[in-house]
């Protein structure tokens, strides 16, 4: 079962995950991840587990920035008007 939820799961579904879980953490905190991560990486805030979380949550995020064809590459995304032609 879980390995079926797992395929049935599109890019653009992690992405919009990650960004929720982003605003989760912001809110708790009240700080923007990016901040947060440049402190985070200069040793500011410590190492406890839900930082350590919100960090690899931030780099998820950003290797997912990085590679928007993961995200435009879905027949969700595809169905949108203004993603580009393929």
């Amino acid at each position: 079962m879980l390995r079926q939820a797992l395929e049935n799961t599109l890019p653009l579904d992690d992405f919009v995950q990650v960004i929720t879980d982003l605003t989760q953490y912001e809110l708790h905190y009240n700080m923007k991840s990016d901040m947060f991560h440049a402190r985070f990486e200069a040793g500011e805030l410590g190492d406890a587990l839900d930082l350590i979380r919100w960090a690899n949550k931030y780099e998820i995020y950003q290797e997912i920035k990085a590679t928007p064809f993961l995200i435009i590459n879905t027949p969700v995304a595809q169905s949108f008007p203004c993603s580009p032609p393929i």
